[in-house]
């Protein structure tokens, strides 16, 4: 059992849901699909609502962060004295 967001976006102008994949499960229990973290929609075009199979396509490099976490201070993040510092 898993839980889905289905959700209009006012700024996008779309209807965006959670997108789900097929998850084997038992001969009792049937199929089962749940979320995999990515998501799809519609976009209301012209009057009519056109499925968008992804609705955040951009890949980037690394996770955005406003300053570097690990850098060369002299504590780990628990606290304790580096090794070499």
């Amino acid at each position: 059992e898993a839980s889905i967001k289905l959700n209009y976006d006012p700024l996008l102008d779309a209807i965006i849901f959670d997108h789900l994949i097929l998850l084997g499960g038992s001969e009792e229990q049937g199929p089962t699909y749940v979320p995999d973290g990515s998501y799809e929609g519609y976009r209301l075009d012209g009057g009519y609502w056109r499925h968008v199979p992804k609705m955040f396509d951009t890949v980037v490099d690394e996770a955005p962060r406003p300053e570097p976490i690990l850098d060369d201070k002299s504590k780990d993040i628990f606290g304790r004295k580096k090794d070499g510092q």
